[in-house]
């Protein structure tokens, strides 16, 4: 019973660490859409991009593809906030 819940919560983990990867790109699309990223605090992202990186390195030191997976989709979604502040800061 205990292998069966561990992998539905693997799964479940794995899924909304997806989800939580793609969060930045509502974001992007905004300063994208304003032509303007005045309401952006850029040190956050700043702050959020080596810890994606990080994790991708401890996600592939350990041979899990999860947390490789999903840190990697996180820190171009991070990245895409980033270049977008980039190109519409004034």
């Amino acid at each position: 019973m205990l292998e069966s819940f561990a992998e539905i919560l693997g799964i479940v983990v794995t899924v909304y660490g997806v989800m939580m990867a793609v969060a930045n790109f509502p974001q992007a699309m905004k300063i994208i859409q304003k032509k303007s990223c005045d309401d952006v605090s850029i040190t956050t992202y700043l702050i959020l991009f080596p810890g994606t990186v990080f994790w991708i390195l401890y996600g592939i030191s350990i041979s899990n593809f999860p947390v490789t997976f999903t840190n990697a989709l996180s820190m171009i979604s991070v990245l895409s906030v980033i270049v977008v502040y980039l190109i519409y800061r004034k």
